[in-house]
């Protein structure tokens, strides 16, 4: 009773299992957040809301596989357990089901009745090759790629793995999430992040019904919808003063929404286009399932950009830009679209989809600036290590390290290596590829995969190790002539 005049409730991420269906008859709720609870069930009442939220909720599953603290209890109903060293590349599952350790940390649980007959499954662990590992904008890597076969094996019911990832320290307003390769595209699953009582590990967990590639990523925060004929409301969880409306009659079919939100700070703005007259609101994706344009203007909301409020607002500095989806071209698009105005707000319409960013500066052409201010924020910072062992000279450790890890890097190291000052600071996207050059007479010493032309190839990931350890030669005899060889 004294909550009718409550508009908002946000409850995500609070292990809730049950929620009152009284909460669907609250008169002025426009925006229930129940994401990344333990809601198996949901009043029928509240799960057709147009402004609820379930992603993360394992809803319509049965309670987990048996962990592995409990043992005993497993043991009791005949539920196999298996630990495979580091050697072990195949096992087994029956009708009975089991519970699988990777050594690597990767755990499997087949639950009673996933497979009929007895199955013989092969795993692999991969190094991630950017040749089909496709991340997209924004998007980093946690994890090697794990491979499990036979591909495309249907299972009767669910599969559950747990995925250890290395936790991204310094990421923020971002989620962890399972991506599984298909065969032909990659498509994210829905994943409960977990951490290990007593190991502390961070694990990624989600529930499959076939065999393929899987890995770790962490992506921008993604809010999605279903939008009905009658239309709703979609909000940013990273920014709620970010919102887009569908009005009834927007579509005749019910389709998917998705909507993605990059938090740019003033700082970065400025330092970016050494300019202290240029700002920036947060940039906004919004993609759909459909190829169909909406039947009626879908109206946004963004925030104005920092400092800009609606009293001191001059409309001629304020743009409203319009990217493609690979960010590549940024067109003014303010002449084309209605622009309105409240103290903190500025709404448009729109009826397709792609990045919307609203800018706020003097400059007339901003374009190119937003495209380099889009590419400076997808890059990191990173050195590169050349160092040698100090009791084998011939073995070169060579690695690509984001700046602000490369003293931690070189402290752990110099016991047992020796070597020039790191490289000289460079730009780098996540997943680019770049060789590690031998010249001034030396050069690797046995045939690898990774080397072409005489150069090592390496692919810069910032949350993994890029390193690698080799030995090189010379045609020098080093006992009667020095060699200082080069690595570029």
């Amino acid at each position: 009773a004294n909550l009718k005049s409550l508009r908002q409730l946000n409850l995500h991420s609070n292990l809730l299992v049950t929620v009152p269906t009284s909460l669907a008859s609250l008169p002025n709720l426009s925006r229930l957040d129940l994401q990344n609870n333990c809601l198996r069930t949901v009043p029928p009442e509240i799960q057709t809301l147009p402004f609820v939220r379930l992603r993360g909720n394992p809803l319509g599953k049965t309670e987990p596989c048996p962990q592995a603290g409990n043992c005993k209890a497993s043991a009791a109903v005949g539920f196999v357990q298996m630990f495979l060293h580091a050697a072990s590349m195949v096992f087994t599952v029956t009708s009975e089901g089991c519970k699988v350790v990777l050594a690597c940390g990767i755990h499997f649980c087949f639950p009673p009745g996933a497979t009929s007959d007895p199955l013989r499954i092969c795993f692999r662990i991969l190094a991630p090759d950017p040749q089909w590992v496709k991340l997209r904008h924004h998007d980093v890597l946690l994890s090697r790629v794990l491979e499990l076969q036979p591909h495309g094996v249907e299972f009767r019911q669910e599969v559950q793995i747990w995925m250890p990832y290395l936790p991204p320290q310094s990421l923020h307003q971002r989620e962890v999430v399972v991506r599984t390769f298909s065969g032909q595209s990659w498509s994210d699953l829905r994943t409960r992040v977990e951490q290990k009582r007593k190991s502390m590990k961070h694990v990624a967990h989600c529930s499959v019904l076939h065999f393929s590639w899987f890995l770790v990523v962490s992506r921008l925060v993604q809010n999605e919808c279903k939008v009905p004929t009658e239309g709703t409301l979609l909000f940013s969880s990273v920014d709620p003063n970010i919102k887009v409306i569908f009005p009834p009659g927007v579509t005749e079919e019910t389709r998917s929404v998705k909507l993605q939100v990059l938090p740019v700070s003033a700082e970065e703005i400025e330092e970016i286009t050494d300019s202290a007259g240029c700002r920036a609101s947060p940039l906004l994706c919004l993609s759909q399932d459909s190829l169909v344009d909406f039947l009626r203007p879908v109206r946004i909301q963004l925030p104005l950009p920092p400092g800009v409020t609606g009293l001191n607002l001059d409309q001629s500095r304020l743009h409203l830009l319009h990217g493609d989806l690979e960010g590549q071209t940024w067109d003014d698009i303010t002449s084309q679209v209605v622009l309105e105005f409240t103290h903190l707000y500025a709404m448009f319409e729109v009826s397709h989809f792609s990045w919307y960013w609203l800018w706020y500066t003097t400059k007339t052409y901003i374009g190119g600036i937003a495209k380099k201010v889009y590419e400076r924020l997808r890059m990191y910072q990173v050195n590169f290590i050349a160092l040698q062992r100090k009791k084998d000279p011939e073995q070169v450790l060579l690695q690509c390290v984001p700046k602000h890890k490369v003293d931690p890097v070189l402290k752990k190291l110099q016991d047992r290596y020796r070597g020039p000052e790191p490289s000289d600071m460079v730009e780098m996207f996540e997943g680019e590829q770049f060789f590690a050059a031998f010249e001034r007479g030396i050069s690797i010493d046995m045939d690898r995969p990774d080397c072409v032309d005489g150069r090592l190839s390496f692919i810069f990931y910032s949350h993994l190790k890029n390193m690698k350890e080799i030995y090189v030669t010379s045609l020098v005899d080093r006992k009667g002539q020095a060699v200082k060889g080069q690595v570029s």
